[in-house]
Formats: structure tokens, C-alpha cells, sequence
């Protein structure tokens, strides 16, 4: 899009997030080649742990409703950044749901066109797998590995809801008082990864995706367009074969395969990232430093009557205790709760 973009315009401004110190995550010398290569004139905005500490509060008070999707953060900073030069820009959000470029589109092409016997085999050797990590290159393979595993264990729709969703269901039922039960009506047959990407494009992208765009790029006054979603673009995309878009080891073939001539090799040749923070390492600092204390203490909660005490205090425990991306995933939704209940209480109270 970008090379497309500069086609039109030879003073073309990009923007991207780099992580300092994280090497699994950080995009950013990537993002500098491609600009280079094209002729852009770049801006890198580096992420550094203290800085983002420092600002969790006022990306925090951008919410206007919870949203747990920690990207969020770094969207924050590149809105921000880009405002500060730009009144419009754009973005590529919705590639991925209409080309099956994540690594889950991968996973489901896969359990789909494995043999029961296989499954049977396969199943038992991979769910096992200790990794649950993003932090490093080998422990989000072994993360990777033991999701796989986990995946061959259910059949659709349960398939598309362990992989669409950020923690498993057995998480709200741990730290709610009073769960209520997860309704998500799917079509109850799947007949290719196409059904799965038009749920991503009905579900995930706005509700995700999209949202967390719009939230962060509102709040700097920035406006946002994405070219991908194009309506006659999206009508065309769907109507394609799923395997041209992914066949279980590449995802968005029929895109690079259009676009190859454009771009440096080395921006095809590498592992899809989303765009992830490295939130475990953030919340270890941020969960002290910027955390409200009463958000742990049993006397509120039990007020408050929404979260099971002992639980909230466990799952601050295994934030420093573990190294799992779900529980930094979770404690960081936990986190955006409060923060926006804390200001919504003062609100209300306010005006009475």
C-alpha cells in the first residue's frame, strides 16, 4: 500500500513503532528498509519501558469503554506522532482478515486438512508444550506448538472461538463473582478458511482491529482511511479461493505474489508479527508504579461485588511470578477495567 501510495505521491511520510530492547517485537528495522527502499521520508518512534510507563495513565483515559487489546498502547504513540504532522493517514488494517495473513488462519488450514489419524498422533505430542510466552523467539515457538495442540482438541465453532479470542473462557469464570456465559452464535458448519475470514471480517475487525484504530487516532484527531477495505476490494477478495490466500504456510500468497515486484525480498521472506507490545515486561513495572491500590485490596472488591478477591490477588502474583502472555493479557483487561470504572464512578458521583 505504501509503495502504491508513493507511486501517487513522490513526498510521501510514513510512520511506524519500534520496541527498544525487544528484538522478537520490534519492527522497526524492517519498517526502515521498506521506507528506504521506496523513498520515503520516515519516522520511527521508539517505545522505550520508562516512557510508556510514565504515559499508561493518559492512554488509559482514552478508553471510552474497556477495551482489552494491549496494541492499543502503541497505537496511542504512533496516533500521536503521526497528528503531529498529519491530519489524515493510512492505515493497512484489514489485510490480514480479508487475505488470511495471520498466524491462526495458518493453524485452522492446517487442523483442516489433517487426517483423524493424524490428529489422534499429533494431538497428545503437542498439547503438552510448556511455552507461553511472547518474550523471546523460542518461547512463542513453543507457545505456538502448544496452542496447535490445544486446537486439535476441538471441533468448529469452538475452533474459531479459541483462536479468535485473546484468553480462554476458563479465565473470566476464575476471576468473575458472577460469569455469565459466553454466547456467540456461528454457523454451525465451516466449509473452508473463507468462512473463518468472513467472521474475522464481521467480528474481529470492527470490534478489534478497527476499533482500537479509531479509538486511539480520534482521541489526536487524526483520521484514519483504509484503502484494504475498499468495498468492491473486499467483494472480490471474498470471492476467491481460501488456498490462494493462505495454504497453511504462507498467509496473503495471492498479495505478495501481485506485489513481490514492489518491495525488498526480505519483507516476504520473513515470519508474519502482529502488532504486538511486549506487555509482560511493561505490567511487571506498571502494575506497581501506575496501578491503583485499591483495585487488589479483598475490602473494595467485595464492594465493588464484580471480581473474586483471592483471584484478582493471584493473578497480580503470576504476573511476576510467571512467564505467560495470557496473564499479562489478562491482568492488562483487568487494568483497563478499573481505570475506566474509577473514572466513571467520579463522573457519576460528580454530578450528583
Amino acid at each position: 500500500m505504501t509503495a502504491l501510495a508513493h507511486e501517487q505521491r513522490k513526498s510521501l511520510q510514513t510512520f511506524s513503532i519500534a520496541f527498544e530492547g525487544n528484538k522478537l517485537l520490534d519492527e522497526g528495522p524492517f519498517a526502515q528498509r521498506v521506507a528506504e527502499y521506496i523513498g520515503t521520508q520516515h519516522t520511527e518512534i521508539r517505545l522505550e519501558e520508562q516512557r510508556v510507563i510514565g504515559e499508561l495513565n493518559d492512554v488509559l483515559s482514552a478508553f471510552d469503554e474497556p477495551f482489552a487489546d494491549a496494541s492499543a498502547i502503541a497505537m496511542y504513540f504512533l496516533a500521536r506522532e503521526t497528528s503531529q504532522q498529519l491530519r489524515v493517514s493510512l492505515s493497512g488494517d484489514g489485510a490480514d482478515e480479508l487475505f488470511g495473513g495471520y498466524n491462526k488462519h495458518k493453524a485452522f488450514h492446517r487442523v483442516q486438512n489433517m487426517g483423524t489419524w493424524q490428529r489422534k498422533v499429533v494431538s497428545p505430542l503437542l498439547r503438552f508444550s510448556p511455552g507461553q510466552s511472547r518474550e523471546s523467539r523460542f518461547s512463542n515457538k513453543l507457545r505456538q506448538i502448544g496452542r496447535m495442540g490445544q486446537l486439535l482438541r476441538y471441533d468448529w465453532p469452538e475452533q474459531y472461538h479459541f483462536l479468535a479470542a485473546m484468553v480462554g473462557m476458563e479465565i473470566p469464570e476464575m476471576l468473575l463473582e458472577q460469569p455469565e456465559p459466553f454466547q456467540l452464535q456461528l454457523p454451525k458448519t465451516v466449509s473452508s478458511l473463507n468462512n473463518f475470514l468472513l467472521l474475522d471480517q464481521l467480528l474481529v475487525l470492527p470490534g478489534d482491529m478497527l476499533k482500537k484504530t479509531d479509538l486511539m487516532s480520534m482521541h489526536h484527531s487524526l483520521e484514519v482511511r483504509t484503502p484494504f477495505l475498499d468495498e468492491d476490494l473486499v467483494h472480490l477478495v471474498n470471492s476467491l479461493p481460501a488456498d490462494w490466500k493462505n495454504d497453511g504456510k504462507t498467509g496473503k500468497r495471492i498479495l505478495k505474489d501481485a506485489f513481490r515486484s514492489l518491495l525488498p525480498e526480505e519483507v516476504f521472506n520473513r515470519p508474519k508479527h502482529g502488532f504486538e507490545v511486549p506487555l509482560q515486561s511493561w505490567l511487571r513495572t506498571a502494575a506497581i508504579e501506575s496501578a491503583n491500590p485499591h483495585w487488589t485490596e479483598p475490602s473494595y472488591l467485595t464492594a465493588q461485588g464484580l471480581f473474586q478477591p483471592v483471584a484478582v490477588k493471584e493473578q497480580f502474583r503470576k504476573l511476576h511470578a510467571q512467564t505467560s502472555s495470557t496473564v499479562a493479557t489478562t491482568t492488562w483487561a483487568y487494568i483497563v477495567f478499573q481505570h475506566w470504572y474509577d473514572r466513571m464512578k467520579q463522573l457519576i458521583e460528580g454530578n450528583n
